[in-house]
């Protein structure tokens, strides 16, 4: 909304040097400020409301999720991944 709105008042300008595009343009500037603003706002809320839960639920998750895109499992880890494929499997049909 503020790319859009700030590329709304140059082009407006751009286009036309009237007094009155220019009171458009300055119209849309207004509303790019009031846009930028209201998004402050919010990621300031953001940041006191939700960025602690989300520091603790990347905590919780971080030895679990993505385990493949690590580059070194630690102990804990490789042994419950080697449990995992360690059952053994009867391939005497297959031959």
């Amino acid at each position: 909304k503020i790319k859009g709105r700030l590329a709304k008042a140059r082009r407006t300008l751009k286009k036309d040097k009237t007094d009155e595009a220019q009171a458009k343009s300055l119209g849309f500037h207004q509303e790019a400020i009031k846009a930028y603003e209201a998004d402050v706002l919010w990621r300031e809320k953001a940041q006191a409301s939700l960025l602690p839960n989300l520091k603790t639920y990347d905590t919780a998750i971080q030895t679990t999720i993505g385990l493949r895109l690590q580059e070194r499992l630690t102990d804990v880890q490789a042994k419950g991944v080697a449990s995992c494929l360690s059952v053994h499997r009867n391939i005497s049909l297959e031959f």
